[in-house]
């Protein structure tokens, strides 16, 4: 259901990323790596966009009022149409524009050995080891914070492959945190295997063109979530399955003689219902409609809104 609070995912990822964001910052500062700084500046991004969307599920909780009669619901989705847009500035154009000036400038990454002074105490730091374990750590956090996702995601998807989960959900902070963990490792895995040609090879357009496939990824995905909020924040239904529930219970109910029509409207973690029915008895369709509307909220909670409309012909 769409009240399936997906606060849980955000948080692995919010502390998965600022982790990774720290770790990645110490390492592309030691190494002048463009694809690193790229993967620091993701990941820094992804802490905000979390931050974001907590923002996004507190807003939309807000009671109604006079000018939002239908309450906030929708502002979860304005909150997670900014992480993506956030994503593809902050992210992907960042990374390319990197990767670009990379191209331009001919800079290698410096992975030479490092003289450390701590406490008194001098040791020779091998960058080489250093990048690989930041990434390993990378990957490994980014790997907790998507199992925490689709964890969740399994929980609620009823049978659906992610890919369907994605296209249909009406959740949308659970589908930013799946796209950002998924563009997340994907990067991760570019990185690694830029930085390693260019060591192997020292030349540095390989960890150029790293950080600009990092760019194209997260442009990608970026868009395709701005494609999918976009369709929730201009209105979409509650979806098939939880509209043929709907209908199947409303019919069945025995003030129902009939159901002609039936709409619904996802509103954040809520769903607005109008319906057209034909009551059993018209004497007394206000007491049916009373009892048919307390029975779809006791059985549907996240039907905050209801609107029954008695007829006898549709």
């Amino acid at each position: 259901m769409s009240g399936h609070s997906s606060t849980g995912a955000i948080v692995y990822a919010l502390f998965a990323n600022l982790s990774i964001a720290i770790v990645k910052s110490i390492a592309a500062a030691l190494t002048q790596s463009s694809s690193m700084l790229a993967e620091a500046i993701h990941s820094f991004a992804d802490c905000t966009n979390q931050v974001l969307l907590f923002w996004g599920i507190r807003q939309s909780a807000r009671a109604p009022d006079a000018d939002h009669p239908l309450g906030y619901g929708k502002a979860s989705y304005f909150w997670g149409f900014i992480v993506a847009m956030m994503l593809f500035g902050l992210g992907g154009l960042f990374a390319l524009y990197e990767g670009w000036h990379t191209l331009q400038s001919g800079h290698a990454p410096d992975l030479s050995a490092r003289e450390m002074h701590v406490l008194g105490w001098s040791f020779s730091l091998p960058l080489p080891y250093l990048i690989m374990g930041v990434l390993a750590y990378s990957v490994l956090a980014e790997a907790i914070s998507l199992s925490k996702c689709v964890k969740d995601i399994r929980a609620i998807a009823g049978g659906r492959s992610l890919w369907q989960f994605y296209r249909d959900s009406r959740q949308s902070e659970l589908i930013v945190v799946l796209a950002e963990d998924i563009a997340a490792l994907a990067g991760l895995l570019v990185a690694f295997v830029s930085l390693l040609l260019s060591l192997a090879t020292g030349n540095p357009v390989f960890d150029a063109l790293g950080s600009m496939v990092v760019g194209g990824i997260l442009v990608l995905i970026s868009l395709t979530l701005m494609r999918e909020i976009y369709g929730l924040m201009i209105g979409q239904s509650a979806g098939a399955e939880i509209e043929a529930e709907l209908s199947r219970f409303i019919e069945a109910r025995p003030e129902v003689r009939r159901l002609y029509r039936l709409i619904t409207l996802q509103m954040g973690p809520y769903v607005m219902l109008a319906c057209k029915v034909h009551p059993q008895q018209e004497q007394q369709a206000i007491e049916q409609i009373n009892s048919l509307e307390v029975a779809i909220r006791a059985r549907f909670p996240q039907v905050k809104w209801s609107f029954v409309e008695p007829d006898n012909h549709d």
